[in-house]
């Protein structure tokens, strides 16, 4: 009997751990990778409230003394003449963007926002930058975020994938000979840096600029479960 009570206090041990691990895994998914109030496709209704809800900012003291401007130019952009854009990707989700153009035959920027952000919120700064340099600007939500349909964030490990697929989108759709700009503000600019490495990159992009990027996609994962407080190993 007391080594049938040891094989069932070792059975329990190994099943609490298991169960532990399992939880933790779901939880640190859930916060990290997952955007729970997104449905996997969103409706016409869905996207027009969006596109007409009050701006947002993002939080934090370093934003606040740009807050003005960064209204104006989300409010500006509203009332520019913009064509609505959208691929549906390898998985079959359906990504969205804006294309602002400058002029025919622009060179065109591709640029794509940061984690936990969308295009609106995060570069419409960005419109008026390329209009600066005669350049037309196409703003893309990535998957799971802002008017495109998904519901995981991957760090740009998928995002990369998207991000060709755009570049062959602006190729084939809107100026088969217009140069191609890549650029990205954090998960974005990690997402353009992937793609500037990739031996499938089109001819037609000419240069990349990345702001505020990460060098390991499994690092920058690590950094936001630790600030979690979460075990990231």
């Amino acid at each position: 009997m007391e080594h049938l009570w040891i094989l069932w206090t070792v059975l329990g041990v190994a099943a609490f751990l298991i169960l532990a691990a399992f939880v933790t895994a779901y939880v640190c998914f859930y916060m990290v990778f997952y955007v729970p109030k997104k449905k996997k496709r969103m409706t016409a209704e869905e996207i027009r409230r969006l596109e007409t809800a009050e701006p947002q900012i993002p939080e934090g003291e370093i934003y606040e003394v740009f807050r003005e401007d960064m209204l104006r130019w989300t409010y500006a952009n509203r009332e520019r003449d913009f064509k609505r854009v959208e691929i549906v990707n390898k998985e079959g989700l359906t990504l969205r963007g804006k294309f602002y153009e400058y002029a025919p035959h622009a060179p065109i920027n591709i640029i794509f926002h940061g984690y936990r952000g969308w295009a609106e919120r995060d570069l419409n700064g960005g419109v008026f930058r390329c209009a600066a340099m005669g350049h037309s600007a196409l703003l893309v939500d990535h998957r799971g975020a802002g008017l495109s349909d998904g519901k995981i964030i991957t760090f740009g490990i998928k995002e990369v994938e998207d991000c060709i697929e755009w570049i062959n989108f602006v190729h084939r759709e809107l100026d088969p000979e217009a140069k191609i700009l890549l650029g990205g503000v954090s998960m974005g600019a990690a997402t353009v840096m992937m793609a500037a490495g990739r031996p499938d990159l089109p001819e037609c992009v000419v240069g990349v600029l990345e702001d505020c990027g990460y060098s390991s996609a499994r690092e920058i994962i690590k950094k936001v479960v630790r600030e979690m407080k979460l075990p990231a190993d």
